[in-house]
């Protein structure tokens, strides 16, 4: 899947746009030409990483798991670009792997990054 079609995605589900604006996400996401769908352990995520808000957690936790969208994931920096909510809900939930768009490849520097 291409770094496009990620970011499409990612807007649709995403719960805040302004990420889109203020923060890098957009950014991240490109870093990568292409991303895989892999199955990925959990002890492979930082579930801390980034600000985790718990009531979301408990409102996926509510949803089947098999309709819960994939995480994407940087492996070349181990981190989470987007689904930090999805990947705690499913650790809390006592699965011990994750659905996960995953980069493949070299990533471009973020400060090379041109929209």
């Amino acid at each position: 899947m291409t770094s496009d079609e990620i970011a499409h995605k990612v807007r649709e589900l995403h719960g805040r746009p302004e990420d889109f604006v203020d923060g890098n996400l957009l950014e991240r996401i490109m870093q990568y030409d292409s991303y895989e769908l892999k199955e990925i352990p959990i002890t492979d995520l930082f579930l801390g990483e980034w600000m985790v808000d718990d009531t979301m957690v408990e409102e996926m936790m509510q949803m089947d798991p098999d309709t819960i969208p994939p995480i994407v994931f940087d492996p070349q920096a181990g981190s989470i670009i987007d689904g930090i909510h999805r990947a705690n809900a499913r650790h809390n939930q006592g699965y011990t792997t994750i659905q996960a768009y995953v980069g493949v490849g070299e990533p471009w520097p973020l400060d090379e990054w041109e929209e």
